[in-house]
């Protein structure tokens, strides 16, 4: 299992998807009640959970990977980067509340 989920106290006993499932969730929920920068989230969730826990695969949330690398390139392709990454950031907040609903 990745060193930051058992940092986080996840139980072995878990599988890393179980693991990364919650771990998704609690990040989701810090991102909805702004605990946590949507970018920040989005970048966690995206290049450290997803490319870690389902690599190679088509998996629904790299949604966040790409969220988080249109917030970090906009700057190269829009006239207007801080509006741009507004709207990214509450993209993100979406993401995140409907992940929670699910």
């Amino acid at each position: 299992m990745p060193g930051f989920f058992l940092e986080m106290g996840a139980p072995d006993s878990l599988s890393i998807e179980e693991a990364a499932r919650i771990l998704i969730r609690h990040i989701a929920k810090g991102i909805t009640e702004t605990q946590i920068a949507p970018y920040e989230g989005a970048r966690f969730i995206g290049y450290k959970i997803v490319n870690t826990v389902w690599p190679n695969q088509q998996h629904p949330l790299l949604v966040f990977n790409g969220l988080a690398s249109d917030y970090e390139d906009c700057e190269s392709y829009s006239d207007r980067p801080d509006k741009r990454r507004q709207e990214i950031d509450q993209e993100i907040v979406n993401r995140a509340g409907a992940l929670l609903t699910q």
